[in-house]
């Protein structure tokens, strides 16, 4: 279960299909581009059938990518903004809402608008995110690889929300948290070298 990265996006073999002919094992990529954890935990069939696997993968996504008590956003394509609450219309009164299809440009949108009054929204979404985690993790009844795929390790909580790393305003708090309701974490960093490769084979 994941994000882009594991869903492949571009990518002749991802990672799911790699593993699969490394340990000789039967993998299903459940990935689905730009997911917040959103996508996976309203999909009861999805859930019980991975609860039949030998193992679960659960990759780390985005914090932005989930309904929260300040907007919603689409069920299955959950990098889609709908619509705003009322508790978000009061905190940016001056802010169209009507301008945003898409999370990631409301998020730093917004935080260009006035940095204090977004860090209300960060912290939410910090929140919603951890619970929205151990909701997945709790439901899943087989053992758990949580997976942290990025340029980076987890950074630790800062005072203001850093919106140029990936996966968007997860901390190593925040993954501490969730860590407990795992089997196993798997921390995977990139090297140099990789990443100097950039979009070669996509």
């Amino acid at each position: 279960l994941g994000g882009t990265e594991t869903y492949g996006k571009f990518i002749p073999t991802p990672f799911p299909d790699l593993l699969e002919e490394m340990l000789d094992v039967q993998a299903a990529n459940f990935g689905c581009v730009n997911a917040g954890p959103e996508v996976f935990v309203r999909e009861d069939a999805l859930l019980e059938t991975v609860s039949q696997a030998a193992a679960c993968v659960v990759q780390i996504t985005g914090a932005q990518n989930l309904t929260n008590r300040y907007y919603s956003v689409h069920p299955r394509r959950n990098d889609r903004f709908t619509v705003p609450t009322p508790l978000l219309r009061a905190l940016f009164r001056q802010v169209d809402f009507t301008e945003f299809s898409f999370t990631r440009h409301m998020i730093h949108m917004l935080q260009g608008h006035s940095a204090d009054r977004f860090e209300v929204l960060a912290e939410e979404l910090r929140s919603a995110w951890v619970a929205r985690m151990k909701g997945l993790l709790g439901q899943l009844r087989c053992p758990t690889v949580l997976l942290w795929l990025a340029d980076t390790p987890p950074p630790n909580p800062g005072k203001r929300a850093d919106l140029s790393g990936e996966p968007m305003l997860v901390d190593r708090e925040m993954v501490a948290a969730v860590k407990p309701l795992a089997t196993t974490y798997v921390e995977m960093v990139p090297s140099a070298a990789a990443r100097a490769k950039g979009a070669e084979g996509m």
